[in-house]
């Protein structure tokens, strides 16, 4: 009702809203009476697709107009739909709204969680992809790239230690993230994403080391 309320009063073509992770036993719904609201045009919530802990992303905590989808569908078949989807999504919206609540509560126990479920190489095919054409996307219209840039380092990283941890024999994967995700990458102020991503590895191995 509120998202639906904003959409009609602000005029907007998009309404998201923050969420909060919840398993199922312990959900205390707590009512909204007061909350803010930011407001983005099209560039602005390209260039800070990644922050609000990915809330811009995601696909369930908003309010579409109808027009956006007249046309755009998602992706059958593949893992992180968001991200193959949400650049087309914000590229037909002119106002989009944001409002500084909690009103949907994503269940971390659902059978199709991707929080869930065992990782796999499938989650990193189709995840990777969608950052690296939001990445190349935002790189190529001159937008501003700080946050697309940290957050697809953050997923390489991810992904890196997910591949050590599940398939430690599968070195083509890693020449993978290497050749097809971070050379070919640059970004202002770092030559590419694989020195970047490099440059972390280093500094995790040497904190690894100073631990023990």
């Amino acid at each position: 009702e509120i998202l639906f309320n904003t959409l009609q009063k602000d005029n907007g073509d998009l309404v998201i809203c923050d969420y909060k992770e919840v398993y199922d036993n312990k959900v205390n719904y707590e009512e909204v009476c007061k909350y803010d609201k930011r407001y983005y045009n099209q560039e602005e919530a390209l260039t800070r697709i990644c922050t609000d802990r990915g809330r811009i992303i995601v696909a369930w905590n908003k309010l579409y107009k109808k027009d956006i989808f007249e046309s755009l569908r998602y992706p059958k078949g593949v893992l992180c739909e968001d991200l193959h989807v949400i650049k087309d999504v914000l590229l037909q919206c002119k106002k989009i709204v944001c409002i500084d609540a909690p009103l949907y509560y994503y269940s971390l126990e659902r059978d199709d969680s991707i929080m869930r479920n065992k990782y796999n190489l499938k989650m990193l095919n189709d995840e990777l992809y969608g950052y690296n054409n939001l990445f190349n996307y935002i790189k190529d219209n001159d937008l501003f790239m700080g946050y697309i840039f940290y957050r697809y380092i953050e997923r390489i990283v991810y992904h890196y230690e997910g591949i050590r941890k599940n398939y430690p024999s599968r070195k083509d994967i890693i020449y993978k993230l290497n050749c097809e995700y971070l050379k070919e990458a640059t970004c202002p102020g770092v030559t590419t994403l694989y020195n970047a991503f490099n440059e972390l590895c280093d500094l995790l191995h040497e904190l690894t080391i100073s631990d023990k």
